[in-house]
């Protein structure tokens, strides 16, 4: 009698045995190809959710990074010559204007130009204008000096609202 439970039992963990053989191939076969893609395409939403997240519009952080804002010309020694930047934000666009000549229609022969949307990381101390990965660098935000004159501090420079 101990044999023949012996046995059954054997028989019954053999059959648990190729029962999950045959669940895992079937499990394998037809979910390998999909679980990969499951994960990637997760992954994917994810990085989109966390950059929409992360950064906004820069009028949405301060409105008053919007309009017109100009460098004063100072002598650039390498380029032997005055030169000016810009920055303009309207809205969700932006335009900025590095290291420019002045010429009669505004800014010429600037080193760097990016246009496009203006954004801000959520620590509010990286501003990015268009597809680019340059980050401008917000040492000051915008505020009123003591001469009441709008002023910013962005990558070392002082820029004044026109």
């Amino acid at each position: 009698m101990g044999l023949s439970i012996f046995v059954q039992n054997l028989c019954l963990h053999e059959n648990t045995l190729n029962l999950a053989k045959q669940y895992e191939m079937i499990y394998s076969s037809q979910y390998s190809k999909q679980i990969p893609l499951m994960y990637r395409i997760m992954f994917l939403l994810v990085c989109g959710f966390l950059v929409q997240s992360c950064n906004k519009p820069v009028y949405k952080y301060n409105k008053e990074f919007e309009g017109t804002w100009q460098t004063e010309f100072v002598y650039d020694e390498l380029l032997e010559t005055y030169v000016m930047s810009e920055i303009v934000i309207d809205g969700e666009d932006g335009t900025f204007k590095n290291t420019c000549s002045p010429c009669s229609e505004g800014l010429c022969d600037c080193l760097n130009t990016h246009v496009g949307k203006a954004v801000m990381n959520s620590s509010r101390t990286q501003m990015r204008i268009g597809s680019s990965n340059y980050a401008l660098t917000i040492d000051e935000e915008p505020n009123i000096d003591s001469f009441g004159v709008w002023t910013m501090k962005v990558q070392g420079l002082r820029y004044y609202r026109q």
